[in-house]
């Protein structure tokens, strides 16, 4: 492995990558889906990148922590953080950004502008969410984008279908 992808790092902004692989409207989700969907995405990253896990960083808003959630937690070597003590999950995201040693060796995961553009500035790689996800299932480590490609605008009624089927824990599925 070249020893720039050895060092590379991933700060996932974890909602934000679940809302772009999942094609429902979140405010239908049960409460109980929430811990389910999180996870699911923290499986498929150990699954993925196994004894390099400790470098993937993943943050979720604490507005749908579990009640025992603290605020850094370590899930089979991913490091998972909730914003507890932020206003935002974005606020953190941002604050772990800036304080980054090494930004080149950074790919930030997320599709918010705000947190794009703080990576732009600070020289880390970008990830668009869909892109990311798709790359887990086709590459050894996501291959970061620089200059992600545009969102499109709507998802086909085959990937629609295919999410609803990963992902299938929405009210009034019963």
């Amino acid at each position: 492995m070249p020893s720039r992808m050895r060092s590379m790092r991933f700060l996932i902004d974890g909602y934000n990558l679940l809302y772009a692989v999942w094609p429902a409207d979140a405010r239908h989700l049960r409460a109980e889906a929430w811990s389910r969907f999180r996870r699911r995405l923290l499986d498929r990253l150990c699954v993925h990148y196994g004894a390099d896990a400790s470098v993937v960083t993943v943050v979720f808003d604490a507005a749908h922590a579990p009640p025992e959630a603290v605020a850094d937690q370590d899930f089979h070597g991913i490091h998972v953080r909730f914003a507890v003590d932020y206003p935002t999950a974005d606020d953190l995201i941002e604050e772990l950004i800036h304080a980054e040693a090494t930004p080149s060796y950074l790919t930030v995961v997320s599709d918010d502008r705000r947190l794009q553009e703080a990576a732009r500035r600070r020289g880390c790689a970008l990830a668009r969410c869909l892109e990311y996800f798709e790359s887990l299932e086709h590459r050894s480590h996501p291959i970061p984008s620089i200059k992600p490609p545009a969102k499109p605008d709507n998802l086909s009624a085959e990937e629609v279908n295919r999410w609803l089927r990963e992902f299938g824990e929405i009210e009034g599925d019963t």
